[in-house]
């Protein structure tokens, strides 16, 4: 089977789409060819690379932007960018595309239509992004990761969706907390905080964790926070100016998150699906604080659905101080009965099957384009 996955710009996009590949190799004994699609120079060049693959590049960019000159640089790469694809797609021969979210996705399906080949899209969110729904119409399956998305899509495109869960690489249910912190030598009675803003990082979240953890004075409490390159300088001088900190350390970006995730006591992080999706699955109560200028104000609707369950507790991103921070983590780590209540609830909230799901729909429709070609 020939497989080709749209999925770039952003960490969301890019680790489902990897752990779909992953699995589809795992269930062809690694006969099955897997390339991707994406943006030259954008975080898919090194993650995607990395991960053995090989990336087709077209030339776009997302319209979702504050400037208009940038939008209108969107506008005229469209042809460029639908032409791209629609080479990139003829060359390959894939028996069925995949698109993972984001602009590149839209291209890649519309051009998918061009040369007859079936499409499946994937949509993380509780609100559907512009892309996918601009290309719904044109896909063969829809695959949501959560119910809520359903009722945003039209009646005849609802015959099309099929509900998955969204996938998350098998390794973050594959650590113990107690292997994990041996690998990263933490002791076990430290209760360990992970904070994130995503893979471009957040400033506010960055900012308040640091004064979080100048302000609570608990030798057994420990930060690791992940400040997103772009914002690590910063972040280090800012810590510098609140004097010798000894109980957070800054990472610019990880590659380890299954081992990072599964070693931490309590999650602070935005509202993104695949972060959503990772702490389900390691089983990890959640500070969020939705990103308040995301697409429809879809990070709320994703965390609507954990802290509904008891997964996590929800922060708003106005507002957001040291203090108030500090006084949210203070009152979920005291209680630890709660904490690890709040943790049981993330990990049963977690859907089950997913990776199998998501995959065999992709079979199925390859089974079709393979019956197709042979009448």
């Amino acid at each position: 089977m020939r497989v080709l996955i749209a999925a770039a710009v952003t960490g969301g996009h890019i680790y489902p789409a990897l752990a779909i590949a992953e699995e589809l190799k795992i269930r062809s004994d690694g006969n099955d060819t897997i390339e991707f699609i994406g943006i030259k120079g954008k975080l898919e060049d090194e993650i995607v690379v990395g991960a053995g693959y090989k990336v087709h590049h077209i030339s776009a960019t997302g319209f979702e932007k504050s400037s208009l000159k940038k939008r209108i640089k969107a506008l005229l790469l469209m042809r460029k960018a639908y032409s791209d694809a629609s080479k990139i797609i003829k060359d390959f021969a894939p028996d069925v595309v995949v698109g993972m979210g984001g602009f590149v996705t839209a291209y890649a399906v519309w051009a998918a239509r061009r040369h007859k080949v079936s499409a499946l899209l994937h949509e993380q969110n509780a609100y559907p992004g512009r892309a996918v729904r601009a290309a719904a119409r044109f896909c063969d399956s829809i695959a949501l990761s959560l119910e809520d998305a359903k009722a945003y899509f039209p009646a005849k495109q609802q015959k099309k969706i099929v509900i998955t869960g969204n996938p998350v690489r098998r390794e973050f249910e594959q650590y113990t907390q107690q292997a994990a912190r041996e690998e990263l030598g933490i002791p076990a009675e430290i209760c360990l905080v992970l904070a994130l803003g995503g893979s471009q990082g957040a400033r506010n979240i960055n900012q308040a964790v640091v004064g979080a953890a100048t302000q609570i004075v608990d030798d057994k409490l420990q930060f690791i926070l992940l400040t997103g390159s772009g914002h690590y300088e910063d972040v280090k001088a800012l810590l510098q100016e609140q004097g010798k900190q000894e109980n957070i350390q800054l990472l610019p970006y990880s590659n380890e998150m299954p081992l990072l995730l599964n070693a931490c006591d309590l999650v602070i992080c935005r509202g993104g699906a695949t972060t959503l999706f990772e702490n389900m699955a390691a089983g990890k109560a959640g500070i969020y604080i939705p990103y308040p200028y995301a697409a429809n104000d879809h990070q709320r609707h994703n965390i609507a659905y954990i802290v509904s369950r008891g997964g996590g507790i929800l922060l708003e991103d106005k507002g957001l101080s040291p203090q108030n921070l500090a006084e949210a983590i203070c009152e979920m780590i005291s209680d630890k009965d709660r904490l690890e209540q709040m943790s049981q609830c993330a990990k049963n909230a977690s859907p089950k099957e997913v990776l199998s799901k998501i995959c065999k729909a992709i079979e199925n429709l390859a089974k079709v384009e393979r019956d197709n070609k042979q009448v």
